[in-house]
């Protein structure tokens, strides 16, 4: 006669798809990993390119006048487009985009704050560089720390942060 045949079930145990599930949360990691870094170094950029965009702005300035921005007003007519989304904002931090000027108004230096947190800034002496100094640039009265940290003799443009519970008109963008 014929022999009875047993059904065989098919389909993945417990342990293949607990496999399965631990290999796509590394992918995930690893991507969010990745992702994240992408994302700093963007934002890294795109400040970098907002200074370097001052920095010729500030040049235009002083071509025209002998001496750099030193008030809100003069920050008014410099045609620039700042990437606010880039930039660092903490309530007990507010200002992350400050341009400094010497007293004689014949040296600057522009300093800010990306959202990885570096310390980025550019004189009239130079390109775009990070600050690696012991001066913390962090605080509710860091405008000081950060213009004598790049510029030695500095004097901040009085309101002319880019941040400070809302962002300056001159930022545009």
């Amino acid at each position: 006669m014929w022999a009875s045949k047993q059904k065989q079930q098919t389909g993945f145990t417990i342990v293949e798809l607990l496999i399965v599930i631990v290999v796509i949360g590394i992918l995930a990691a690893i991507t969010v990993v990745a992702y994240n870094g992408i994302r700093s170094r963007a934002t890294d950029a795109s400040v970098q390119s907002d200074l370097g965009q001052l920095a010729k702005q500030f040049g235009l300035f002083y071509a025209s006048n002998g001496v750099y921005p030193s008030s809100p007003t003069d920050l008014q007519v410099l045609d620039v487009n700042i990437n606010k989304s880039a930039y660092w904002l903490d309530a007990a931090s507010p200002y992350n985009l400050v341009p400094c000027v010497t007293a004689d108004l014949q040296q600057y230096s522009i300093t800010a704050i990306p959202i990885s947190g570096k310390r980025l800034y550019v004189t009239n002496g130079g390109g775009v560089q990070e600050y690696t100094g012991a001066t913390a640039w962090t605080g509710a009265s860091n405008y000081g720390p950060m213009c004598a940290s790049t510029l030695s003799g500095s004097a901040v443009i009085s309101s002319g942060s880019g941040y400070a519970g809302s962002w300056r008109t001159w930022t545009n963008g």
